[in-house]
């Protein structure tokens, strides 16, 4: 669990870029010992694996906003509050979302 300072580091970031009119939402996951991830197989079959799941390279929450250009974008994740606990590095993955009008429409 992140220490209260982290948390209010991460508030007072949060406030900022909504401040700035970009944050669209933004929310962090509970632990992976309430979670479950769904195996699908090659021959359709599925099944349900309980976590917990181990801790490493595991996205903790999202942010997500709205700016206009990948480099402002990259420029909110430069800014963004340290990510992992005080003796650890920690990593932010930005990611694009698709806009409907990239998908071919079919016939």
């Amino acid at each position: 669990m992140p220490t209260e300072q982290q948390i209010a580091e991460q508030l007072a970031f949060h406030q900022g870029i909504d401040e700035a009119g970009v944050l669209i939402d933004a929310m962090g996951f509970r632990p992976t010992s309430d979670a479950w991830r769904v195996l699908q197989r090659t021959d359709g079959s599925r099944e349900v694996i309980e976590g917990p799941f181990l801790e490493d390279q595991l996205i903790a929450g999202y942010t997500l906003i709205d700016v206009a250009s990948r480099e402002e974008a990259m420029d909110w994740s430069l800014r963004y509050a340290k990510t992992a606990l005080e003796d650890e590095d920690g990593e932010i993955e930005a990611r694009q979302l698709f806009d409907l009008d990239e998908f071919e429409q079919g016939p």
